[in-house]
Order: structure tokens, then C-alpha cells, then sequence
């Protein structure tokens, strides 16, 4: 798998209100059912590559051709089915932070980049923001949204996670994962400390968090996309 056009899933995470769209890769897609709820890890979380504990967690696959999403001007466009790429993201949290992890299939796997260059090659972009009031879900970046790599494990090395430098350090931010004979998976946890609306857990009424994953893969392939809204439980 190359860089250049996206594969990805949208989780809007919302504590109470709903989310007002903002503009470009921030806006959010129409969602035409009601919010449902973001699941707590009913387990402890031991990041280890093991998805045993993520059972019961809120998914999304992405895997078919109806996912596909946006294609990039000038190529040829080409997705070749999910072992060629895709993938399953799920959430969840937990009183440490936000929870996520990704089951990826791609038959093709190069990141030999640092990682203030991971996006040049095959890896996840995670976007996450966790602001309120007007700044949630617009630019420009500010304290409490995130643009992050996720390097996938390779050649025998566990998997990197790094914050875009301009967005600051995210100071506890976790992840493990390991190879599979089609791809591999990760699961890492964003601490809540990351976001000034939710360092005090638990969080204030109407603060909403909206994650957005997605993989960069060929440039014949098109992106692929979907989106989902979830409601966690109120906490007493």
C-alpha cells in the first residue's frame, strides 16, 4: 500500500449535545440515524495487540465498495478489494481516556519514515478533537485537537504513534499492536488530559469529541469512508 488517497472511518463521540459541522475535513458527514451509545471498555485495557477486550465496543467496518468515498484527480483509481485494503476501527473509553483500536488488512506495508514523516508512507491518520463551544470542529488547530500517525508494526518493531509536531505533545498517549498474515492491528488510548474539556472527569455537560480515522493507501486507489454517531452514558 502507497500514500496518497484515503481510507477511512468517521466516530463522532458525543457526551451530550450534538456537534455542529464545521468546514473541509472537519465537517461532519450526515448521519441519518439517532446518536447511538459509546460503550466503556467493559475490561480492563492491556495494550498488547490482543482485541479480546473490545468485544462489546462500538465498530465500523470498512470494506466495501460502498464505502468508497474520494478519489484523487489524475489516477487511475483502483481498489482491488479488502485484502488490497481495509479495515475495522473500534471505540470505546474508559476513565484514562479515549480507546480505539484498528484491525487493517493491506497486502503491502512500507514506512521506513521518522516520525515527523510518517504520513509519506503507509500508515493511520487519526484526527481527534476535543475542544467545545465554537472552536469544536473548525480550524485552525488549537489545545485540544490532534492530528496523529500511527506507524504500522514492522520488520519486527512495535507500532509508533506521533502527534503532528504543530499540534503540541500529547503527554501519556499509549499504543501496542503486532503483525497479522494480512495486515495488523493496533490499539493505543488518547488520555483525557489531552483535551482541556475533559482533563476533570468526569467531563462537563455538552462537551463532544469527534475522532476521524483514516489509512493513507494507493494513489490508483480511490478513499473510503464512513461515519457513525455515539452517545456515551452519563456519568452521576
Amino acid at each position: 500500500m502507497r500514500n496518497c488517497s484515503l481510507l477511512g472511518v468517521v466516530i463522532l463521540c458525543v457526551f451530550s449535545a450534538a456537534a455542529t459541522a464545521g468546514e473541509n475535513r472537519w465537517a461532519i458527514p450526515p448521519i441519518d440515524q439517532p446518536p447511538a451509545q459509546l460503550p466503556r471498555l467493559a475490561e480492563p485495557l492491556v495494550l498488547d495487540g490482543d482485541l479480546r477486550e473490545w468485544s462489546s465496543t462500538a465498530s465500523a467496518p470498512v470494506w466495501s465498495r460502498a464505502d468508497l468515498a474520494h478519489v484523487i484527480p489524475g489516477t487511475a483509481h483502483q481498489w482491488n478489494g479488502p485484502a488490497d485494503a481495509s479495515m475495522e476501527v473500534s471505540a470505546a473509553w474508559n476513565d484514562q481516556g479515549l480507546c480505539i483500536a484498528a484491525l487493517v488488512h493491506d497486502n503491502e506495508l512500507i514506512n521506513d519514515q521518522p516520525d515527523d514523516l510518517l504520513w509519506q508512507r503507509d500508515c493511520i491518520e487519526l484526527f481527534v478533537d476535543g475542544r467545545i463551544g465554537d472552536r469544536f470542529m473548525k480550524p485552525p488547530y488549537s489545545p485540544g485537537a490532534y492530528q496523529l500517525f500511527i506507524k504500522p508494526p514492522l520488520a519486527g518493531k512495535p507500532p509508533v504513534i506521533a502527534v503532528n509536531p504543530r499540534d503540541g505533545k500529547i503527554e501519556g498517549l499509549k499504543i501496542a499492536g503486532k503483525p497479522t498474515a494480512s495486515g495488523f492491528v493496533v490499539e493505543c488510548i488518547i488520555p483525557w488530559t489531552a483535551f482541556p474539556a475533559f482533563a476533570a472527569w468526569p467531563p462537563q455537560s455538552h462537551s463532544s469529541l469527534h475522532s476521524m480515522i483514516t489509512i493513507p493507501a494507493t494513489a490508483a486507489r480511490p478513499s473510503r469512508e464512513c461515519s457513525t454517531t455515539t452517545r456515551p452514558p452519563r456519568s452521576s
